[in-house]
């Protein structure tokens, strides 16, 4: 296909001097393509339009049919727009993207010679300035605005419950009998879930319409602005710099009785570190050493299924050495009587007990012991952040744990006194909360394998 000669023409109001009119930027194209030897040229005119306009209907044309090896001729850049450098530079990149070539006639520019070249880095360079510009000014006016008490933004950004009015003030929306009724269910300490799915089963519904979940109880039970009466603005930009947060004044929506009464500690709310539903969190690891954490998935029934999880992104790398899975699950129910039944045995088994009490006076090798594990976790810190690959990673891993394990303490075998038998043996009768006690005075910790076998992997007999 033959290269076309596209000028681009364009006056912002009849009134245009001469110099800018339609007629002379015509004449100015049809001269210097007839110099250049370049043919016939299509025309694009824009009559009354501003250059400060993306939309312009005559140079989308235009920049729909440009094909490679096009000129693209303009009487000056400032018919091209006046939008600044940063829709200079996006017009311009089009038409070099297509691979047509941009001259301008008063600037002398040709987008194929090297000062053309040098015209398009000094212009990116100006976009870049001017968007920092721009940013600096917005920024600025927004902090004028928030110190007037006008929040600067969009009320969607704004906490539900809020909405911002008229005069930019914020001010009680629609949303606040629901935060209100959030408090008051999550009062006494109410977990958030079980406040969700009130909320879900009773029919009222979140912002924006969406159904209630934990995260989203707790982002409102959280929330300070609601009892203060005051919007820290700034405060998650600068998080850690308090003072340059501005308070931008707000309605209050709960006393602060009603929103203490709703908080309550992270343990004893987090789903994952709930003892009634993960008896073992804290205290369980993955064969490949990983500490596993509770999940809780509902199946297609609507049934709760508890789990513990070998996950990604505690063990740090995208498989589990232990089992060659992503991500290893190990449903609760089994994994705790399975649990019960290795500490039961373990308590019974001199061999066991010599094992896995901590005797530091029976181990002759402590310090070299000591040694090798602080090296090991230096090259899991290496390999997180990555300055080694996996495969050095691995290698040099399991060199430290062979040499570990050959690390055997000098010990004499420990005979469990007959008190221990009879824990043993009461283990698997053991309500929750006594065998939850009994984990914490003998420090028992276990570690799963495939197949949800449990073995006791450390314990602290008390001393007489």
């Amino acid at each position: 296909m033959t290269p076309t000669v596209r000028a681009y023409l364009r006056v912002s109001s009849a009134a245009q001097v001469e110099k800018y009119s339609l007629a002379f930027q015509r004449d100015k194209a049809l001269a210097w393509a007839a110099y250049q030897d370049l043919g016939p040229v299509q025309f694009y005119e824009e009559r009354g339009v501003s250059g400060k306009l993306d939309d312009r209907p005559q140079l989308a044309a235009l920049l729909g049919e440009i094909q490679p090896g096009d000129t693209v001729i303009v009487y000056s850049l400032s018919r091209l727009g006046r939008g600044g450098a940063v829709q200079m530079l996006g017009i311009v990149g089009r038409i070099k993207d297509a691979g047509a070539r941009l001259v301008s006639l008063t600037e002398n520019i040709d987008t194929e010679t090297p000062a053309g070249r040098l015209m398009l880095t000094i212009l990116a360079a100006l976009a870049e300035l001017e968007v920092e510009t721009t940013r600096e000014r917005t920024a600025a006016g927004r902090i004028q605005a928030a110190s007037q008490g006008i929040y600067p933004q969009s009320g969607a950004v704004l906490p539900a419950g809020y909405g911002r009015g008229p005069d930019g003030r914020i001010v009680e929306g629609a949303f606040a009998a629901t935060v209100r009724e959030v408090f008051r269910r999550a009062a006494g300490g109410v977990p958030f879930n079980a406040v969700a799915d009130s909320l879900n089963q009773d029919g009222i519904p979140g912002a924006k319409g969406k159904r209630w979940y934990l995260a989203t109880v707790r982002g409102i039970v959280q929330e300070p602005t609601y009892r203060t009466g005051q919007l820290q603005y700034r405060r998650r930009s600068h998080e850690d710099t308090p003072q340059a947060w501005l308070p931008i004044p707000c309605p209050i929506l709960v006393t602060d009785a009603q929103w203490h009464a709703a908080q309550r500690t992270p343990t004893r709310n987090h789903v994952r570190r709930d003892p009634s539903r993960f008896p073992l969190s804290g205290r369980l690891t993955c064969a490949c050493g990983t500490p596993l954490v509770g999940n809780a998935h509902k199946s297609g029934a609507g049934h709760t299924i508890l789990y513990y999880r070998c996950s990604p992104d505690r063990r740090g790398t995208p498989t589990c050495p232990a089992t060659g899975k992503g991500s290893s699950l190990y449903p609760v129910s089994t994994v705790d009587v399975a649990a019960r039944l290795a500490l039961a045995d373990a308590l019974r088994d001199p061999e066991t007990l010599t094992r896995l009490t901590n005797r530091p006076d029976a181990d002759p090798h402590a310090p070299q012991r000591t040694l090798l594990e602080t090296r090991r976790d230096a090259l899991i810190d290496l390999h997180l952040e990555g300055l080694i690959d996996r495969a050095e990673f691995t290698r040099r891993r399991d060199d430290l744990q062979a040499q570990i394990q050959a690390l055997t303490p000098i010990s004499t075998p420990i005979l469990p006194p007959p008190e221990l038998t009879d824990l043993a043996d009461g283990i698997p009768s053991l309500t929750e909360h006594e065998y939850m006690a009994l984990l914490d005075d003998l420090d028992v910790h276990f570690t799963t394998h495939k197949g949800a076998h449990v073995e006791v992997r450390a314990l602290n007999l008390p001393t007489a």
